[in-house]
């Protein structure tokens, strides 16, 4: 855990080092000042009445490491009887992902995409064989690597299976915004 009571010049100085030498899943605490752009995980304002300067109360934030999880990643994801092609490209920006998908050739959809820390999860909904089939994929990153578990629904049946992505580019979280 990293903690910090300084200004917020000082904050933005520090901000890119924090990315590049704490590792995912540290916890940054700082009191009164934040990071700009970078949004908190948790935010708490306090009562304190008595205070000698400033306003009447405290803030308090809370803020993840995330893992760098911006790039490229492919797996091979089941699919009803057989199994997919599946890639991801994810844009990240602090612990903000977003991204565009293919699954077996075709664009499918995210619906949602997480990271906190060295955990992600993502939501994607593919069409295969005329019918949407929605996987919810969670995992750990190591690395080039996730690995989770996926549900897989909107088949016969629904599936959860092991989950292994390659990460095939990479790219550079955005800490500039």
């Amino acid at each position: 855990m990293l903690t910090s009571y300084l200004f917020p010049q000082v904050n933005m100085e520090l901000r890119p080092r924090l990315f590049a030498e704490l590792k995912p899943g540290t916890r940054v605490v700082a009191h009164e000042f934040d990071f700009g752009s970078w949004k908190p995980d948790a935010h708490r304002r306090i009562a304190v009445p008595n205070k000698r300067y400033g306003p009447p109360h405290s803030d308090v934030y809370l803020w993840i490491v995330p893992a760098n999880v911006a790039g490229t990643w492919r797996w091979r994801a089941p699919a009803g009887a057989d199994a997919v092609d599946c890639e991801v490209k994810l844009d990240q920006t602090f612990q903000s992902l977003r991204g565009t998908a293919r699954a077996a050739g075709r664009p499918a959809r995210i619906e949602s995409a997480a990271i906190s820390g060295d955990n992600v999860a993502l939501a994607l909904v593919l069409e295969i064989d005329g019918r949407q089939v929605r996987q919810e994929l969670k995992g750990r990153v190591e690395g080039d690597a996730i690995r989770g578990r996926v549900r897989t629904t909107g088949q016969d049946d629904s599936a959860d299976t092991e989950w292994v992505a390659t990460r095939t580019l990479r790219g550079k979280i955005n800490t500039d915004a």
